[in-house]
């Protein structure tokens, strides 16, 4: 005789039924992708990228797909790999990190695409400094 409260079909000891399984195995994957993005986001803080890295990545930020964003990512740490920045160069990006900010109402990507965003995110030399070929 079934035990009252049980459910006919369910065996003992099991927790859910079929399509809950379903449910919670789908919630299972998004809370892993909520917790891969906390734990992503707690190693940028950490310090796992450098201010080089970081300015790229943000540079990154105006390609249109997340696609085009992700493999601009890679390249700028292929790029980073390759290049081996120094302290100085590092210092230097750290500074533009601080300077590659669109202004408030502005949009940034727009900005940027501008002789102002690019000077201060250092993508182009300032007027006076351009080095000859």
């Amino acid at each position: 005789m079934p035990r009252p409260g049980r459910r006919p079909g369910r065996r003992p000891g099991r927790l859910t039924l079929g399509a809950t399984r379903v449910i919670l195995r789908a919630l299972m994957r998004l809370t892993s992708g909520w917790a891969g993005a906390a734990l992503a986001a707690a190693l940028a803080i950490a310090g796992c990228s450098t201010p080089c890295q970081d300015l790229g990545n943000q540079l990154c930020t105006c390609r249109l797909s997340s696609t085009d964003r992700s493999t601009c990512e890679r390249a700028v740490k292929d790029e980073l790999k390759r290049l081996n920045p120094t302290k100085d160069q590092e210092n230097l990006c750290e500074e533009k990190l601080k300077t590659c900010k669109a202004p408030d109402g502005v949009e940034f990507c727009t900005w940027l695409d501008g002789a102002d965003g690019k000077l201060a995110c250092g993508i182009a030399y300032p007027p006076d400094t351009t080095p000859s070929p």
